[in-house]
């Protein structure tokens, strides 16, 4: 008799999850702000296909959270439910090189960009409590997002 055998999610398990704490200059959250963060490989296993998809060569996130109306520091603890449908399909391993971004922004809507909205990022090892300290955009940034409003 035969036994059928039962498939194996395609979800990893994230083993420890991402950790880590977003520090911030002294700012009054806003009511209607948000915090998003995204971790990703830091370096992708296939950069010609990367450059191919238009991703510059750069990994797709494979974890995205947001948190409204965030408190300085924020520490984070994510696991296998903030993984995209990218992260589901790369293997994670501990000790694996990431990269974690963050943005505080101001209006609470992902797609704008504002003057006062604040980035950072931060390079560690998934395993390893990842900084991120936010800061300015810079008057590069300053001046393309004052454009777009």
């Amino acid at each position: 008799m035969l036994f059928p055998v039962p498939l194996l999610p395609l979800i990893p398990l994230l083993f420890p999850p991402l950790t880590g704490t977003i520090t911030s200059p002294n700012i009054e959250p806003l009511s209607t702000s948000k915090l998003y963060i995204t971790a990703r490989p830091s370096q992708s296993s296939d950069i010609p296909k990367a450059v191919l998809e238009g991703s510059y060569g750069k990994p797709p996130p494979f974890v995205t959270f947001s948190v409204p109306t965030p408190t300085f520091p924020y520490s984070f603890n994510l696991g296998e439910e903030c993984l995209t449908p990218e992260g589901k399909l790369i293997p994670l391993s501990d000790g694996m090189r990431v990269t974690v971004s963050a943005r505080y922004d101001v209006d609470g809507v992902a797609s704008t960009r504002s003057p006062d909205d604040l980035v950072g990022r931060g390079e560690g090892v998934l395993g390893e409590e990842v900084g991120v300290v936010l800061k300015g955009r810079g008057v590069g940034g300053k001046w393309a997002s004052g454009l777009k409003k």
